[in-house]
């Protein structure tokens, strides 16, 4: 479970805010190890209710 957020949609970047998932984020990045947002970005990540 520490990698839950992995599994979650961005739906909020650098550049956009939304209820879809951004397909290719701005700002953030997800990779098997772990989430980057860089400096003055916030990051929204949707996760479902089951893993």
């Amino acid at each position: 479970q520490e990698k839950a957020l992995l599994k979650g949609d961005v739906i909020a970047d650098a550049q956009t805010a939304g209820l879809t998932a951004i397909e290719n984020p701005t700002g953030v990045t997800l990779t098997t190890d772990g989430i980057k947002v860089d400096g003055l970005t916030t990051a929204i990540i949707r996760l479902a209710n089951s893993y």
